[in-house]
């Protein structure tokens, strides 16, 4: 019974990094989900100002869809 304890310190231990890192995952997935929807707007904005100077945004202007 005394080896067990020690695993199950161990267990805990891992219950509570993996409970961090589903937090710190979820809060960098939705910072990185409302950057990409920043991006999305300011990239909406280049594409309507190069249309109305007369170019039109597209592959060749290095803005790929990603």
């Amino acid at each position: 019974m005394r080896v067990l304890k020690p695993v199950c310190e161990e267990d805990a231990a891992a219950e509570e990094n993996v409970r961090l890192t589903r937090s710190e995952s979820l809060s960098r997935l939705m910072a990185s989900e409302s950057s990409r929807r920043g991006h999305r707007r300011s990239r909406r904005l280049m594409e309507a100002e190069s249309s109305r100077i007369g170019h039109r945004g597209g592959a060749a202007d290095g803005f790929g869809v990603a």
